[in-house]
């Protein structure tokens, strides 16, 4: 299998954000607590047009109830993605999110949580997966190479190493014989704290597609 993590470069590695908690402007926060895929996206919508203030009651919540959850899952089970998330603690941000463009649209999340002069990690997944992050913890903000490498060396403990980026996708390209167009496009990786952290995955994803189809035309040349 094909290592790639160093494919993922920021162009500034060194970026640090100032904080993960409050301060905060309220778009960042809503980014940063709210767990539904399709919430998030129509508060990112409305950020991007300068009408954060219009955000509704029920899309700004970090959970919704059960009814409600239950209620816009029967529309289609990518309305059920990143509700099912476990419920942030008390001063627990979400700072970076994988998205996944699985039947039910999975999520998982990377998370950080204040105590005392500590800011501790921690991944996140839908099914109660128990995950291993270095760094454990730090006494700053990560930087932006930081995260990335927290999320491509992240380690299930019952499993052992399974990335969430981009070698998750060599592995199911090459492991699990999943097309190399739906890997393309199977993953998503944002955050309300690196700004450049999606558009960075974007272009590893697509530097690595585009090797692998390199890879194809020498076999068929051979």
């Amino acid at each position: 299998m094909t290592t790639i993590t160093s494919a993922v470069i920021p162009s500034n590695p060194s970026y640090t954000p100032p904080s993960y908690f409050f301060p905060m402007d309220l778009g960042t926060y809503l980014l940063a607590t709210v767990k539904g895929t399709q919430r998030r996206s129509s508060i990112e919508k409305l950020i991007a047009e300068g009408r954060v203030l219009h955000v509704e009651d029920w899309l700004a919540h970090s959970s919704l109830d059960n009814d409600t959850r239950e209620l816009i899952g029967r529309f289609h089970p990518v309305f059920m993605g990143g509700e099912y998330l476990p419920d942030l603690n008390e001063g627990e941000v979400e700072i970076a999110r994988i998205e996944l463009a699985s039947t039910t649209a999975d999520v998982i999340s990377v998370r950080a949580t204040k105590h005392k002069s500590r800011i501790y990690y921690s991944v996140q997944d839908e099914y109660s997966t128990k995950f291993k992050v270095k760094p454990g913890w730090s006494k700053t903000p990560l930087t932006c190479g930081q995260i990335i490498n927290l999320i491509e060396t992240a380690t299930d403990t019952k499993y052992g190493e399974q990335s969430l980026g981009l070698r998750s996708l060599d592995e199911l390209y090459r492991l699990h014989d999943v097309g190399l167009d739906t890997c393309r496009s199977f993953v998503r990786i944002t955050s309300a704290f690196y700004s450049e952290l999606e558009t960075c995955y974007e272009q590893a994803i697509e530097d690595w597609y585009q090797c692998c189809l390199e890879e194809l035309l020498v076999d068929e040349k051979q």
